[in-house]
C-alpha cells in the first residue's frame, strides 16, 4: 500500500486542511511534538513508526514524503524527569535519520527538508541581483550602518525574553553597534504582496499596507479581518519567479514583494516552507487543491529539486556499475523487535 507520510506537529492547521482533501486511509501524520507517544523502530530493515491509535507506517509502504513544520513545537516530556532534554535530542537525531532515508530514496515531495540552511537569507538575496528588484540591504556588527532610513529583521528570528523581532522601522544611529543588525532600506510601499510558488504554479496575494502607522510588518496584525486578495502578478515577475526558483532548486516557497505607488515589486525573502494555507482557507483559491495534488499518493510523483547528497547517481537508462547485493531478507518489516537470530554473525 502506497501512503503519503506528513512531518509535522500536532498544532500545524495547515496540515488538518490537506487532510481534509487527501485520501483517507492513505496518509500517516507524524506529530513530532507527541514523539513520546509514538512506537518507533528503525533497524536495517528501515524504520516503522506506530501512532498511538495502532496505525503504523513502514519505510518500505511511504511513496511521497511531505515534510511540514515538525519542530514548531516542543515535544512535553517532562514526564522523564532531567533526561528528557537528552531524548529530545536523541529523537531528533533519529528524525534526521528518517529524513536521510527518504530523501535519498527520492521520496521527499515539493517542501524541502532544512532547505533554508542552504537559502538563507543573505543568500537568497544575493541570488535575487539581476532577477528581482531588491532593497539595498547590509548586515552589520561592531560596525556602523550606511543606510539611514531602514527596518531591522531578524534572521534567525529567535524570541529575546519571548518576544520575537518584527521588522521594525529604525534610526540607524541609534543602534548599539555591539549588537548584530540586519538592515535593509525602507520602501514606502503600498501593498504587501506575497507569492506561493507550487512546482511552477504562482499562487498571488496582495495586502493593502493600512497599519503602517503601528508598524511596517504585517505579520504583527494577523487576523481573519485581514484581507488578502488574490491577484495576477504580471508576465515577466511571473517569469522572475520561476527563474529565481529554478535558480535556487526549489520545488516550493512563498515569496514576499513589496509594491510600491509606482507599480515596482521589490523582493524581501523566499520562506522555502512558508504557512500558506491562510491564503485559501475555504479552497476557493486553488492554493490548497494545488498543494494536494503535489503530495497525494494518488497523483504523479516528482520529487523535490535538490537531491541527497547519497542519492543513487544512476539514472533509468544509463549503464551502471555491477554492485553486491545485500542478503535477501525473508522478515516482513512487521515493526517487532528483531532476535539475535535474525542478526548477521
Amino acid at each position: 500500500m502506497s501512503e503519503l507520510l506528513i512531518i509535522t506537529n500536532s498544532y500545524d492547521v495547515t496540515t488538518d486542511l490537506l487532510l481534509d482533501r487527501l485520501p483517507e486511509g492513505h496518509v500517516f501524520r507524524f506529530n513530532f511534538d507527541q514523539v513520546g507517544r509514538y512506537k518507533i523502530r528503525f533497524d536495517q530493515r528501515g524504520f516503522c513508526i506506530t501512532a498511538p491509535d495502532g496505525r503504523a507506517v513502514r519505510s518500505e509502504t511511504v511513496s511521497k514524503a511531505y515534510w511540514r513544520k515538525p519542530f514548531s513545537a516542543e515535544p512535553d516530556l517532562t514526564t522523564l524527569g532531567a533526561a528528557h532534554q537528552y531524548a529530545i535530542a536523541e529523537w531528533r537525531y533519529l528524525l534526521n535519520e528518517i529524513v536521510n532515508l527518504l530523501w535519498s530514496d527520492g521520496k521527499f515531495v515539493l517542501a524541502e527538508p532544512f532547505a533554508e540552511r542552504r537559502t538563507g537569507k543573505l543568500h537568497q538575496l544575493l541570488r535575487a541581483e539581476g532577477v528581482f528588484r531588491v532593497p539595498p540591504y547590509e548586515f552589520v556588527s561592531n560596525d556602523a550602518a550606511v543606510a539611514t532610513e531602514a527596518v531591522a529583521k531578524s534572521l534567525s528570528n529567535d524570541p529575546v525574553d519571548g518576544k520575537v523581532l518584527y521588522t521594525t522601522k529604525v534610526d540607524t544611529y541609534e543602534l548599539d553597534q555591539h549588537y548584530p543588525w540586519f538592515l535593509q532600506k525602507y520602501v514606502p510601499a503600498t501593498f504587501d504582496v506575497t507569492a506561493v510558488y507550487v512546482r511552477g504554479k504562482v499562487f498571488a496575494f496582495k495586502l493593502h499596507r493600512d497599519f503602517l502607522e503601528e508598524s511596517p510588518d504585517w505579520r504583527r496584525y494577523i487576523s481573519p479581518q485581514q484581507w488578502w486578495t488574490p491577484f495576477a502578478l504580471p508576465a515577466d515577475l511571473l517569469r522572475a519567479v520561476s527563474v529565481y526558483m529554478n535558480n535556487l532548486k526549489l520545488s516550493f516557497g512563498r515569496l514576499d514583494f513589496l509594491l510600491d505607488d509606482e507599480q515596482r515589486y521589490w523582493f524581501c525573502e523566499v520562506n522555502p516552507n512558508g504557512q500558506f494555507a491562510w491564503l485559501d482557507l475555504n479552497g476557493e483559491n486553488g492554493l490548497l487543491q494545488a498543494v494536494v495534488n503535489e503530495i497525494s499518493p494518488s497523483t504523479e510523483h516528482h520529487a523535490i529539486r535538490h537531491e541527497h547528497p547519497l542519492a543513487p547517481s544512476v539514472r533509468i537508462g544509463e549503464p551502471s556499475t555491477p554492485t553486491v547485493s545485500p542478503p535477501t531478507v525473508a522478515v516482513v518489516h512487521d515493526c517487532v523487535s528483531t532476535s539475535s537470530e535474525d542478526l548477521p554473525a
